[in-house]
């Protein structure tokens, strides 16, 4: 939860500082380490699934073979209340790219393009 917690809250404030301060904490264990690793999916995963009625569970046994691995993990987070500016800065990728990831979840499983597609999986 504090890990949730304290990256919510520098990506919320994508400062010059907290940008920095993402790039040092990707480079704690290993100069080689993407920033996209440094979150640690299989407890997430977890915690997602604990405070949020089992949502990461029931997204993969509806849509585990559709979904990619990226594609879920922008699910959890969106699911964690992080915005597409947040997660830009979380994932080092692009608002555009991130529309564009969900535009392509919402293909995937043939949702309205207005659609919400966390109100989409729990249903």
């Amino acid at each position: 939860m504090q890990q949730l917690g304290l990256i919510k809250l520098v990506a919320s404030t994508p400062t010059n500082h907290n940008q920095e301060l993402l790039k040092q904490v990707s480079l704690i264990n290993n100069s080689d380490v993407p920033v996209e690793d440094m979150l640690v999916w299989t407890d997430l995963y977890k915690l997602i699934d604990s405070i949020y009625d089992g949502f990461y569970v029931k997204m993969t046994s509806k849509y585990g073979a559709i979904l990619t691995e990226k594609e879920k993990q922008l699910c959890c987070l969106l699911c964690a209340g992080f915005s597409t500016k947040e997660i830009s800065v979380i994932s080092q990728q692009s608002v555009q790219t991130i529309y564009q990831r969900k535009t392509t979840i919402r293909q995937k499983l043939k949702m309205d393009e207005k659609e919400d597609i966390i109100d989409f999986i729990k249903s």
